[in-house]
């Protein structure tokens, strides 16, 4: 088995951060919420409604609120538990992935992963909608070591990139 080691607490925060804008659900959550503002905007000046005005300035307010929730407030809470600011490892062959933590490991099997999904910086490994697990790619000690664990995954799921659906 190959393996692989890193710090779960030192990639989670920016994993999440690098997933949230590429999730189709927010990216259309955000040009609704633009194009409903510029409606209202629109609206209020023509009718001179107050009331068009407020509901414009609460969507903003929380569509900012969600944002600072989502890629600043929750990343550092993630970052800041300590049992994932330690050594993780990453073991893995043509069969199975096994995660290592502090307080257990996890060995499944490639069919246990839903979709696996890659951007610049990480591996996701998604076990459902929600949950996943990260791969970040700078843990590889080599190129090769990477391309082994692609070919692995590709022979299992489809590495989807882009925006997730």
């Amino acid at each position: 088995m190959e393996t692989i080691q890193f710090n779960y607490g030192q990639h989670a925060g920016k994993a999440m951060k690098s997933l949230y804008f590429q999730t189709l659900k927010i990216r259309l959550t955000w040009i609704f919420e633009v194009v409903f503002v510029f409606i209202c905007i629109i609206l209020a000046a023509v009718t001179n409604s107050k009331i068009l005005a407020v509901i414009a300035a609460a969507i903003i307010f929380v569509s900012i609120l969600n944002y600072v929730t989502q890629v600043i407030v929750h990343p550092r809470r993630i970052m800041k538990v300590r049992n994932l600011n330690s050594r993780y490892e990453i073991s893995f062959n043509s069969d199975d992935f096994e995660l290592k933590a502090p307080e257990g490991a996890s060995k499944v099997n490639w069919s246990f992963f839903a979709k696996v999904w890659e951007n610049e910086h990480y591996y996701f490994l998604f076990h459902n909608k929600r949950q996943y697990w990260i791969v970040p790619k700078e843990s590889f000690r080599s190129a090769e070591q990477e391309q082994l664990f692609r070919n692995i995954v590709q022979s299992h799921h489809k590495i989807a990139t882009g925006v997730i659906r």
